[in-house]
């Protein structure tokens, strides 16, 4: 639903900027405070909404009400939890995530995933990086030729990256989706005619893991780094991708294969590094535009938040 309000033909378009703007506004905050519990009115003042239309106008945007919204981040983070540190103890999960008791969120998730915490967490027990096995022969082949554990080791460096700005546009829906693609266009649109450089300062944000979210609620940021003193705009999102150790992993991406890189990184190199996934957001850096390329080849660096084990 969201991408049909985002792609709508309205009479005034920075009308419909500003609500994607506000409602973007409103989700980031949701998602930095999935274990503070925020109430409505809270939300609503963080996205500059009166508090009295705020719910109806959430729903009708989003297709979930707030408290749904928020349950299905809270169960889907808690998933992805799971499957890479199955180690962690659940209890403490779900008092991490907000839930009043272990029971309640054994609850929750039993009836969002059908299974009972425990049980997801044993599918992935035994899976290297908590990565499903079932992303197709296409990211298999890929990785079983090119991403062994041996040749990715030398092309991923653990490093301590700054905090930096980006103005972001989002698209909400399958990873896949033609209008991923178009919001990097738009944004690029907005970029040049005030100067700002785009050449290696385009970043992709994946909010979402497609194995646990529905495909159509997929969240992913398309991002342009800008300076620090840059000013923000009106329509316009911006955030703060965090400082912290990150593993970031060079390659090569054809046709549009983004999944591949990731597979490899949580499955090859992740289980032999000594480092678990922290929390945060990951992101691609975009080096080269596939775009441009005959061979359809993008220059990429993959970059995962990352603690020690």
């Amino acid at each position: 639903m969201l991408v049909e309000f985002f792609s709508m033909n309205v009479a005034n378009p920075l009308t419909s900027d500003e609500y994607r703007r506000r409602i973007c506004r409103a989700i980031d905050f949701i998602n930095a405070h999935l274990a503070g519990n925020p109430s409505v009115d809270e939300i609503a003042r963080a996205a500059s909404f009166s508090s009295f239309h705020f719910q109806r106008l959430f729903r009708a945007i989003v297709g979930e009400t707030v408290a749904q919204f928020t349950r299905r981040l809270r169960l889907e983070s808690a998933a992805r939890r799971l499957r890479s540190r199955p180690q962690d103890d659940i209890t403490g999960l779900a008092y991490d995530l907000g839930f009043s008791s272990s029971q309640n969120f054994a609850k929750a998730f039993k009836k969002h995933f059908g299974v009972s915490p425990t049980q997801y967490r044993e599918q992935f027990r035994d899976v290297p990086g908590g990565v499903s096995l079932s992303a197709g022969p296409v990211v298999r082949d890929w990785v079983r030729v090119a991403c062994d554990a041996e040749s990715i080791a030398g092309s991923v460096d653990v490093r301590d990256v700054s905090a930096f700005r980006v103005v972001y546009r989002r698209h909400f829906g399958s990873y896949h989706n033609p209008g991923l693609e178009a919001a990097f266009d738009d944004l690029v649109r907005w970029a040049r005619p005030r100067g700002l450089d785009v050449v290696e300062r385009c970043i992709g944000i994946p909010w979402d893991d497609a194995d646990v979210t529905a495909e159509d609620k997929c969240r992913f940021d398309a991002c342009l780094i800008v300076p620090d003193d840059f000013l923000p705009e009106r329509g316009i999102n911006w955030q703060t991708i965090p400082a912290g150790r990150y593993a970031v992993y060079t390659c090569e991406v054809v046709h549009h294969d983004f999944d591949a890189p990731w597979t490899a990184l949580m499955r090859d190199w992740l289980p032999h590094s000594g480092y678990q996934p922290a929390d945060g957001p990951r992101f691609e850096r975009y080096r080269t535009d596939g775009s441009d390329d005959a061979e359809g080849r993008w220059r990429i660096d993959v970059c995962l938040p990352v603690v020690p084990l």
